[in-house]
């Protein structure tokens, strides 16, 4: 009887163990995906000479969203700039730089749960979408109407989420954006932890869906891209991307409609298009815009 008592609660223990493993499993890999580290830089535009106004906006779901309006007397047109998962605005002072330099004007914002913007939780797209309307809102608001969007990985699919039911967004680039939340999670995991896909990618999406409150299938470019057309669209990819897979570009681009262009980078890894290529890719850039805007 002792014994077999023993057993029971071996058994017992194990159990809990067990369930005790995945809950934290389950709840660390979840966090990792909806709760990035926040980056607050430093560097402003004043640094590159640029006159800026700080300003602040609210989401429908009302997250204050902080950023830099750069006004250009010269411009046409304003662009959106998009920051990527788990740095904010500052990243991307450099282009900009370019963007203001070719006469545009240029509003860089931080996503929620980044930087100086309120909100706890980055859903990769479902909520962030709001923050870009909220810009696209308070550009209206000053009489901006000739808007685009560049957007950089987790920007690049957001630009592309919000443009498929904001007609207001007049072309877009995405440069390394994602096709999805589960893929984003998938490649993500397999660049920095070599974990394969099954079995812990789904129950960590699943479980950062329950936490967030969202189906993360809802965040596919599958499901809504082809909705943009006829503004058009312009993908830039790595082919040596192993962040975000190249499948992602060329999928995206896959089930986009025309007018689209696609660049597929050589010998490039994520993001890493400008620093390899920087006069050519500013040129395909204000090239785009220019004949959209």
């Amino acid at each position: 009887m002792k014994l077999k008592n023993k057993r029971n609660f071996e058994l017992i223990f194990l159990a809990f163990f067990i369930v005790v493993f995945i809950f934290l499993f389950l709840w660390k890999t979840s966090s990792m995906i909806i709760s990035p580290p926040r980056f607050l830089g430093t560097i402003t535009p004043g640094v590159y000479g640029l006159k800026y106004e700080e300003v602040e906006f609210m989401t429908d779901d009302a997250i204050p969203i902080k950023g830099w309006f750069i006004r250009n007397r010269s411009s046409k047109a304003t662009i959106i700039l998009l920051h990527g998962f788990a740095v904010d605005k500052s990243d991307l002072l450099d282009v900009a730089l370019f963007l203001f330099k070719n006469d545009f004007s240029v509003l860089l914002f931080d996503f929620r749960a980044h930087g100086y913007s309120g909100g706890k939780y980055c859903s990769l797209g479902y909520f962030e979408k709001m923050d870009l309307r909220a810009a696209v809102n308070f550009l209206k608001e000053k009489g901006d109407e000739n808007i685009g969007c560049l957007g950089f990985s987790m920007g690049g699919t957001v630009a592309l989420l919000e443009a498929s039911i904001n007609q207001h967004i007049l072309a877009i680039v995405s440069d390394s954006g994602y096709l999805s939340f589960k893929s984003a999670v998938r490649d993500f995991a397999k660049a920095y932890y070599h974990a394969p896909e099954y079995p812990f990618i789904p129950p960590a999406v699943w479980t950062a869906g329950k936490r967030l409150g969202i189906n993360p299938n809802y965040v596919d470019l599958t499901l809504c891209v082809g909705k943009i057309s006829p503004r058009p669209i312009f993908i830039i990819h790595g082919r040596d991307d192993k962040e975000i897979a190249l499948i992602n570009g060329l999928k995206t681009y896959e089930y986009a409609k025309e007018p689209k262009e696609i660049w597929i980078v050589e010998e490039t890894g994520h993001l890493g298009a400008y620093a390899v290529y920087g006069k050519d890719y500013e040129k395909r850039i204000i090239s785009f815009f220019k004949k959209n805007l």
